[in-house]
């Protein structure tokens, strides 16, 4: 009896083993995890911050999942194609594009961030003729890792801030007041 146990026992760690192919190493810590995916994530950012669609494709896992689209767009930014297109759109507006990150943290296969962009819109957004002006926007990003690579990712940054810089959205007087009220007091 107790040599079919060990045998049963024995079976059940080698499959359990064999099983988890995409398993980190047994002596792996969760600092550990968490370090190699802040890298892929900085490694995202710098590869959406410099146009870079090969490192996009390498990046990213193939069914990459947008848990915040944009209806308005023309395009889906699903996957890894909706991720290049959305790279292409924002780097034809602002081709001096630059995501700076202010700080990231992570925690198991989650990793955030806070990041600033700037750059010059020269470039024609979504039928409005390009500014060139200079802006810069702060934004948050929520990614999802597995295997190394990005299965998720959440955004928001203060668009309207952004479209008010570019001169395309015109702030309310009762609240440019209180931005001059607030500027004065300072």
């Amino acid at each position: 009896m107790k040599t079919k146990l060990f045998l049963s026992l024995t079976f059940a760690g080698l499959v359990m083993t064999t099983a988890c192919k995409d398993c980190p190493p047994a002596d792996t810590t969760a600092a550990d995890i968490a370090a190699k995916n802040k890298k892929v994530v900085e490694a995202t950012i710098a590869a959406f911050s410099t146009g870079n669609e090969a490192a996009i494709d390498t990046l990213l896992a193939d069914n990459f999942k947008n848990n915040t689209p944009d209806p308005s767009l023309p395009f889906s930014t699903e996957g890894k194609e909706g991720q290049k297109n959305l790279t292409k759109m924002y780097h034809q507006m602002f081709p001096d594009m630059k995501i700076t990150i202010n700080q990231v943290t992570a925690e198991g296969d989650m990793v955030a961030i806070w990041w600033t962009g700037s750059g010059t819109h020269t470039g024609a957004m979504e039928g409005m003729p390009a500014s060139g002006k200079a802006i810069s926007v702060s934004g948050s990003d929520l990614y999802k890792l597995a295997n190394g690579k990005v299965t998720e990712g959440a955004s928001v940054f203060d668009e309207a801030g952004m479209l008010e810089q570019m001169g395309m959205m015109i702030v309310p007087a009762a609240l440019a007041g209180e931005e001059e009220k607030g500027k004065k007091g300072k």
